[in-house]
């Protein structure tokens, strides 16, 4: 799931800047984005935000 949301990420980035469009493409993979960089998005949230569903419990 991690890979597929940094390739759509990715893909989302170029469609962006080919379309000269003023968005900003943030990425929230469970686990692994950085308390800095979850208080980043907090104070200023993307245009886009792409994140990863939590683990399912059994």
């Amino acid at each position: 799931m991690r890979a597929l949301a940094a390739d759509i990420a990715r893909a989302l980035r170029t469609a962006v800047t080919a379309l000269n469009v003023p968005w900003t493409v943030g990425l929230r993979s469970t686990g692994d984005t950085s308390s800095t960089e979850r208080a980043r998005q907090s104070r200023r949230m993307p245009s886009a935000l792409i994140t990863t569903p939590e683990k399912a419990s059994r």
